[in-house]
Order: structure tokens, then sequence, then C-alpha cells
């Protein structure tokens, strides 16, 4: 049961974190500023992981689970951190009534640190009255921010996790918003809600997918990561000319996002297969 002084907790939180992030320069737009003012960030994470303060004995990181059950208190400093929550290992669903601490493994969907979804959309020039498709809903806390500025009918997010998207949609419309969501492939955009002005992937491809081009309106952009095998990063801003080219540049400092589930790395597996 959660306490009855949660919504006043959160909101508390919240709005250090949005004072935090704009003192930092994060929130220099007064729309983005707003929405994470406003959006319940701990609405889209009921369950995640953190790391143990020590490896165990095989070298391997443990990942606790933390939800507001286990741990009121850190469950919800956690949630309004500007910190990625890992919510997923292997692409496997934990059971978070239940939950059990994981000992490595490979984060396949997170709740991205505030700072870098609302940079992801201040690069991307996102303004009221464009539409934007969003690739990677993961939890939905990012889809929710883009509603809070653009409002729903604008906004389309896509999600190649059945289960995932369920569960951001469940938060998403819990809270108000009612953006187009389906489950797609990010590779090939979403044909049905096309031509965007933005297209913003909150995932890593090896090459620029072709369908993106082909789904923004011409002088409208898109902003990706592009990344190899050996996970090196770089985000990319396109944008989109008459001809259905595009051209762009790379923007400065790293960061690192998970794979398009069909550009990921093959399994690791005995090399003498």
């Amino acid at each position: 049961m959660m306490p009855a002084d949660l919504e006043t907790d959160a909101a508390r939180l919240r709005e250090a974190m949005a004072k935090a992030l704009a003192e930092e320069g994060v929130l220099a737009d007064p729309g983005w500023r707003a929405g994470v003012g406003t959006v319940p960030r701990h609405a889209f994470v009921p369950g995640f992981y953190l790391p143990a303060a020590e490896r165990d004995g095989q070298g391997l990181t443990v990942w606790e689970p933390v939800t507001a059950e286990l741990d009121y208190g850190r469950w919800l400093a956690a949630a309004y951190s500007d910190t990625t929550l890992i919510t997923q290992f292997d692409g496997d669903e934990p059971n978070w009534k239940n939950p059990q601490a994981r000992h490595g493994g490979a984060p396949t969907s997170s709740s991205t640190l505030p700072s870098l979804v609302v940079g992801m959309w201040a690069d991307a020039d996102v303004q009221k009255g464009h539409t934007v498709l969003e690739i990677g809903t993961g939890t939905g806390y990012s889809t929710a921010l883009a509603c809070e500025r653009l409002g729903s009918a604008d906004v389309t997010s896509i999600e190649v996790d059945p289960h995932r998207l369920e569960q951001a949609a469940s938060a998403l419309y819990g809270c108000g918003y009612t953006p187009t969501l389906a489950v797609a492939d990010g590779l090939y955009g979403y044909w049905p809600e096309a031509s965007f002005d933005r297209i913003v992937a909150a995932c890593s491809f090896r090459a620029v997918p072709p369908a993106l081009l082909a789904q923004v309106r011409p002088g409208g952009k898109i902003l990706l990561t592009l990344s190899g095998w050996l996970y090196g990063y770089a985000r990319v801003l396109l944008t989109v000319t008459k001809d259905g080219t595009a051209e762009g540049q790379m923007l400065g400092g790293t960061v690192s996002f998970m794979s398009a589930r069909t550009h990921a790395a093959p399994a690791f597996g005995n090399p003498a297969h």
C-alpha cells in the first residue's frame, strides 16, 4: 500500500529535481521546465534495479530490486534523481510483486535519466505544433514529457516489446496522456501516422534506417544515436531535404542507448562454434 502522503512527497522531490536541472542549464526552455515539474516520474517506474555497493563473488554487478513496498524512501528518491533506472534485463520482464536480485545481465529497457531525455527533445528542436515520432517508448516517461509539451494528439511512440508498451500505456493513460502508441520495430518507423516533423530515437542503430527519411517532412529533423557492436556511440542530427535525402552533423558529448533489438549484437556463444 502506498503512503497517504505519496503525492505530496513526489511533488516536493519533482520540483527539487526540476530546479536542480534548471540550475545546471538543462531546462532552458520554459516548456520543458514545466513538463519536468509536472510529469510524475514515479508513476512510470513502479519497480527498477539499482546496483549494490559491492559485486558478487564472481565479480558481477548485483542489481537490487527497488519498489515502494521494499523501500519507499529509496524508491521515491531514485525516481526523482537524474539517474537512468534499469527496468528489464535480457528481455525478461520482472515480477515486481516478488522481485529478485540479479547478478550481471544486459539491460534491455530503462527509464533514461531526465536530463538526457529533455536534452534529446531540445537538441531535436521540438517545438509546439510539431508532430513527433518517438522510437522506444520504454517506461513512457519521456513520452509523457512530450505530451505535456506538445499535446497528446501530436505524439506517436512505438516500442518493440509488447509487454513494455502495455505497462507504459497503462501509466500514460492513468496520468491523462493519450498519445498514439504501437508495437513496432523502430527500424521501420511508423507509416500509419507519417509524415512527422521530428523523429527522436531512444535507442541506437548501426546505420540510419532509410524508412525514417521517408517519414519526415522536408525540413524536418531526425535525432538518433549510431553505435557499433563494440559500443561506440555518436548522436546524429539530420535535416531531411526536399528530395528525400538528409544531411546533418554529429553532436558533441557521449551518450549510451540500448541497441534497437534488430541491430543488437548477436548473443555470446562458444567461440568453437
